[in-house]
């Protein structure tokens, strides 16, 4: 097999007697020969196209490696292939003659006739003499005519036949109107919807707000559920600490249990919700939400804090990716109780 040796890597030593170059280049020679078939070996294991080598400098020697980075320090790299590059593809050689025609084989021997079967037909039977003709009798007598029987009963009556229907007269002439009834009494007079939520009255309801992956919004956005008052509340609400929200936890939990600042005005259930006189108070009943999604405020129309006279909105923070951990979600549903 021939290989084709690659050049060394690093610089011979220029100071070197030339003699001292022969025998480096006679050691390198001898070292490739007597390691070829070692190194063959170990490029085949390892299905390369090369083998490497590590030259030492100071000592001239070669050593077989398995990659190329494996020389150390004060050593050069070394490598050469396996195979040499491909001869050109030979000519194509002429068609050999055509091959005389063989014999015809000879025709095999034909096979034995079977034996007749069994069960002949039996002999046909003598034909039975012919009957002697019998004689022709004589003409009977003529019978006398049979007496008249007896006349039958008369049949029913059919029935009687469909009478004929005249064509529809035309409609008389419209009558004249009759003189109008009397008056009824008047009805009860109805009650006046109110202009607005008589004070010490409640009105309650139903809230949700969902947000999911919004990819479209900024990283951050609000997003919530909006309220609206049937009968209009008798003046807003500014302060914040009348608008209060309370959670899923602190929904569930006894009045008694809530903190302070909530328990003394939100005293209902999520299937009873009240607020004190002047307040509106939000119960939460389902809360699915990811950690990205909190409480924001309960806010009116224009963004701030409070409630306005038609209603307000629960609103919460959302933060979305890259800012956020983790992809929004935001399922929340619950109550609502407002009192003038």
């Amino acid at each position: 097999m021939t290989r084709r040796c690659q050049r060394l890597e690093g610089e011979w030593p220029s100071a070197a007697p030339r003699h001292h170059v022969r025998r480096f280049r006679i050691t390198i020679l001898s070292a490739a020969l007597v390691g070829l078939l070692g190194a063959g070996a170990l490029a085949a294991e390892a299905g390369a196209a090369e083998i490497h080598a590590c030259y030492e400098k100071r000592t001239g020697s070669l050593r077989v490696v398995a990659h190329a980075g494996s020389c150390g320090a004060g050593q050069a790299s070394v490598s050469w292939n396996i195979a040499g590059r491909s001869g050109a593809r030979g000519a194509t050689g002429a068609k050999g003659p055509q091959g005389l025609e063989g014999e015809f084989g000879a025709n095999g021997v034909t096979g034995a006739t079977g034996p007749v079967g069994a069960s002949p037909a039996g002999a046909v039977g003598a034909e039975g003499a012919a009957g002697h003709g019998g004689s022709t009798g004589s003409v009977g007598v003529v019978g006398s005519t049979g007496q008249r029987g007896a006349t039958g009963p008369t049949g029913a009556t059919g029935a009687t036949g469909v009478t004929g229907l005249g064509s529809e007269g035309a409609s008389g002439p419209t009558g004249e109107t009759g003189p109008g009834g009397p008056s009824g009494p008047a009805g009860p007079t109805g009650k006046t919807f109110p202009k607005s939520l008589p004070v010490g009255n409640s009105e309650v309801g139903v809230w949700g707000a969902f947000a999911g992956e919004e990819p479209e919004l900024a990283p951050l956005y609000l997003t919530g559920g909006n309220v609206s008052f049937v009968v209009p509340i008798p003046e807003v609400i500014n302060e914040e600490s009348h608008a209060i929200y309370l959670n899923a936890a602190e929904t569930a939990e006894e009045d008694s249990m809530r903190p302070a600042a909530k328990k003394e005005h939100c005293t209902g259930t999520l299937n009873e919700p009240t607020a004190e006189s002047g307040y509106m108070c939000v119960y939460t009943g389902l809360e699915e939400k990811s950690e990205n999604a909190e409480f924001h405020g309960i806010i009116r129309a224009n963004g701030q804090d409070g409630v306005q006279r038609t209603g307000a909105e629960v609103s919460f923070e959302v933060l979305e990716p890259p800012r956020a951990p983790e992809v929004s979600r935001l399922n929340v549903r619950g109550t609502w109780a407002v009192t003038g």
